[in-house]
């Protein structure tokens, strides 16, 4: 495609000095380079929960968007991040339906969800990359300073958060899901 280069979800990440979640993503050229798109906590669990294949025992609001679209006989094709203005990214959601090509702008948190949950390739504009992407070797350096376990309490005051957020609003199936990911986090912790 041109233009954009295709990039991979390697992971979530959190701020140390803000609290602010981040979806990394990774190109797939020679450069390895990264690009840190700030999303909402719900959005960071989504994306977590699909990159380790946790399953929710009843279907979360992306199971049912898929089962519904996957009923209508609507496929996801891939996702573009297209553009980055005024600090805000923009994404686009390209879509089959039965033969035609049909694009839906979508905030970037959910096309990459979207992305992995039908397993189709991501792609970042390389004007978005050049302009707020950054090297793979500096992020390196972060995560060598970063250790595990704090990593991992970070997350689970995150998730806690998380939790009550989802209680107060009465999401109880997906406030389920956070407190077992909070449980088996906490179970790592103490085997260590």
């Amino acid at each position: 495609m041109i233009g954009f280069v295709e990039v991979t979800v390697i992971g979530i990440t959190i701020s140390q000095y803000v609290q602010h979640y981040g979806v990394l993503l990774q190109d797939k050229t020679p450069e390895e380079r990264l690009l840190t798109i700030f999303i909402g906590a719900a959005e960071a669990q989504t994306i977590r929960n699909l990159l380790q294949q946790i399953q929710s025992p009843r279907p979360l609001t992306y199971d049912l968007i898929k089962n519904i679209l996957t009923v209508s006989g609507i496929t996801v094709k891939q996702v573009l991040i297209t553009e980055l203005k005024d600090d805000v990214f923009y994404a686009e959601i390209y879509l089959d339906v039965q033969g035609e090509e049909r694009v839906i702008d979508a905030r970037p948190s959910d096309a990459i969800a979207y992305a992995l949950k039908w397993k189709v390739p991501i792609y970042v504009s390389e004007a978005v990359m050049q302009e707020a992407g950054f090297s793979k070797k500096s992020e390196i350096i972060l995560k060598s300073e970063e250790d595990e376990k704090e990593k991992q309490k970070r997350e689970i005051n995150a998730l806690k958060q998380l939790l009550n957020e989802l209680i107060s609003q009465e999401k109880f199936e997906e406030a389920v899901v956070i407190r077992d990911r909070i449980k088996k986090l906490e179970g790592n912790i103490q085997d260590e």
